[in-house]
């Protein structure tokens, strides 16, 4: 028999279910509102902001709406300020338009001289209070002045904000009798009760809720969750204890509108249902293959991605130094490495030691990385996924795609070997993980087909891959670490996407064609350790000049390069240590040029054609665009459909070099520029839009 059932859920209560209407109250003159709470909402999606979530004009719509029902005790003049930024100029109209009670506000005098709205001028989040209007400028009699708004009487009051400029974005509005700016984020949000609010999670968010429940043993339990779309859809998920009679459920919706839910434990004949609105966001969708051309990865029901891979090693989610060393690393450091990714461009990391602490010499010895799997109890650790989590969390808001190196069973690592125990740990691990838009899913690495010393059968990975499909609602994408050579799994089931080690070698004819012969005509393909230079683990020395023109060449094969800055192991230099005084700069400025180059094309429309030219390596979209690409200057003849052709050529060296070639009508040779050493021919159709 199960013990007594707690269950308490999280419900979010909508309006048209007949609810309460949330409103909030002011505390001392002062009213807060976040604008995600808003009363009701339309034509706005969810985006990251200053204080939290933030709402933005749907830029097809420009004409976002929201209420808010606010509570006053002390009437009087209440100065108006919004938490917001503006993006996209547009003068000709307001940022937006704001009332009460379906009146204006007031500027500079309780005059009927009303300004229609407040006017933002900035490209990142500030307190604006300036009027806008009345008319196409606003009168200098009001200019000046701070919008506020005259409450004559306590109750309840209606304020309306209606955006008119394509990118507004609203954060938080505050309404005070101090004249004095908010600073920061401001006063905290008066919503009287939180219980009333409208749960709103972004398009590929995480919905989350909670639940309590106690057991003699949790990780016994089975929490189910099932969800329903808008359209009738159904999902189910695993929920997951989360210690201290603490159960969550974490769901990912990919459809507008409103949810429902039903949650509850095996074998009980309690449940518990509620429901959210979804909201259309700035998330890209799930990582997945590029579904007009799925050589290339993109987002499901989205574009495609190029992805620019940088690998690091074992510190990464360690949130202090190393124990065996002494070598430095906290939390700060993780930050700045971080914010240095992005400047870069960079927008996937491999990372090693993750899921699980690889404790050997030189590798994760020593790093006080989450271990997701406890080998004592031979159970999940909570409290190690939470940590995980945190760093997680913020990759997720800073869009940075993530690989795990190791994956799910790593080399050198305390996975359970016990299958019953192995599918627990897959459907904890799913429960927790798998809500993430931004993460590929990997069986297992390094190489657990290493000739001499493999740690996983053929046997073993299939039905692991098999176990990880079965227990993941959404189909992430799902792959296992390739020894140097072919992609010994490429024509499994559960591949999605090939990982290929090499060929590690300095003449790109041969590392295309190994590229190209292991690359799944459906599928994309991660180039995992083939361009790290430095690495000394049967990597030749690459010049600056061989990264460029391996990234090139890689690239060319419909590769996602998975770079490295290195000087011996995957655990050395800079994408080691992460230490800036080891990065050398050089490299990463050199494979930045390339990707800047694909970046400024359709790549996403060309598959390899090496039966199209006569030299070097070409993409193409027969009929519209064809590249080729020289890594020395040579002639070249590519065979075109028959049609007309702007073309252009390239240095590879600096892409901001061009050289028309005009109009080109047959296959007829054509010549490099002298200058140069390798050079990339652009040809696109006359009749498409360049």
């Amino acid at each position: 028999m199960l013990p007594h059932l707690y269950l308490l859920v999280l419900i979010a209560p909508l309006l048209h279910h007949g609810y309460a209407q949330p409103h909030f109250e002011e505390e001392n003159g002062t009213i807060a509102l976040e604008a995600e709470h808003a009363t009701t909402l339309t034509g706005w999606r969810l985006v990251n902001g200053k204080s939290g979530q933030a709402l933005q004009d749907n830029s097809e719509r420009k004409q976002g709406k929201l209420t808010f029902n606010i509570k006053v005790e002390s009437p009087g003049k209440y100065f108006v300020y919004l938490l917001c930024l503006a993006p996209a100029r547009d003068t000709g109209k307001n940022d937006c338009y704001i009332t009460l009670n379906g009146k204006p506000l007031y500027a500079a005098s309780d005059s009927t001289l009303r300004p229609e709205g407040i006017r933002v001028h900035s490209d990142i989040f500030v307190w604006s209070s300036l009027p806008k209007g009345p008319g196409a400028h606003t009168p200098n009699a009001i200019r000046d002045g701070k919008v506020y708004a005259l409450i004559d009487q306590p109750g309840v009051h209606t304020l309306e904000i209606a955006s008119r400029s394509q990118g507004f974005t609203l954060d938080k509005i505050i309404l005070q009798k101090d004249t004095i700016t908010p600073t920061k984020v401001g006063h905290s949000e008066t919503m009287v009760d939180s219980s009333m609010k409208v749960e709103r999670v972004g398009k590929w968010d995480q919905f989350e809720t909670s639940l309590t429940y106690t057991s003699s043993n949790p990780f016994q339990e089975i929490l189910t969750a099932t969800f329903e779309s808008p359209s009738g859809g159904r999902t189910e998920v695993y929920g997951f204890y989360d210690s201290d009679n603490t159960w969550r459920v974490r769901f990912m919706p990919n459809e507008v509108g409103t949810w429902q839910y039903e949650a509850f434990f095996a074998g009980s004949g309690s449940a518990q249902s509620g429901s959210f609105e979804c909201l259309d966001s700035d998330i890209p969708g799930m990582v997945s293959a590029y579904e007009d051309n799925p050589i290339w990865f993109g987002y499901q029901d989205g574009e495609a991605e190029l992805v620019r891979s940088f690998h690091i090693g074992d510190r990464f989610f360690a949130n202090q130094p190393n124990s065996v060393t002494g070598e430095g690393w906290n939390d700060a450091m993780r930050t700045n490495f971080l914010n240095w990714v992005q400047e870069q461009g960079y927008n996937m990391l491999s990372i090693a030691s993750f899921y699980l602490n690889r404790d050997e010499e030189k590798r994760g010895q020593g790093w006080n990385t989450p271990d997701l799997w406890n080998n004592e109890t031979q159970q999940p650790n909570p409290a190690e996924y939470r940590r995980a989590e945190v760093v997680l969390d913020d990759l997720q808001e800073r869009k940075i795609l993530i690989y795990p190196f190791a994956g799910l069973f790593g080399r050198g690592s305390d996975f359970p070997r016990d299958t019953t125990q192995q599918k627990q740990y897959i459907r904890y691990t799913l429960a927790r993980f798998s809500s993430y838009w931004n993460h590929l899913f990997m069986l297992g690495g390094p190489e657990p087909r290493l000739p001499k010393k493999p740690y996983l059968t053929i046997e073993e990975i299939d039905w692991l891959a098999k176990q990880i499909q079965t227990n993941d609602p959404y189909g992430h994408l799902l792959s296992v670490h390739n020894r140097t050579g072919d992609d010994q799994f490429m024509s499994y089931e559960w591949h999605d996407y090939g990982i290929l080690q090499g060929p590690k070698t300095l003449d790109r004819r041969k590392l295309y064609e190994g590229l190209t012969e292991s690359h799944h005509p459906h599928r994309p393909l991660y180039v995992q350790e083939t361009l790290w230079p430095g690495n000394t683990f049967g990597h030749p020395p690459y010049s600056l000049d061989d990264v460029r023109k391996h990234a090139y060449v890689i690239t060319m094969a419909a590769g996602a390069i998975n770079f490295g800055d290195m000087t011996s192991s995957s655990s050395s230099g800079f994408s080691g240590t992460l230490d800036f005084a080891q990065k050398v700069q050089e490299k990463h400025n050199v494979i930045k040029k390339v990707w800047d180059f694909f970046e400024e094309i359709p790549f996403y429309e060309m598959t390899p054609r090496q039966d199209l030219t006569s030299a070097g390596y070409c993409l193409a979209d027969e009929g519209r665009r064809y590249l080729v690409y020289l890594e020395s200057p040579q002639p070249v003849e590519v065979q075109v459909t028959p049609g007309e052709y702007q073309a252009v050529w390239v240095n590879a060296q600096d892409i901001g070099q061009r050289h028309e070639a005009g109009t080109i009508t047959n296959a007829n040779p054509m010549e490099p520029p002298s200058e140069g050493d390798d050079w990339l021919l652009y040809l696109t159709s006359t009749q498409i839009e360049p």
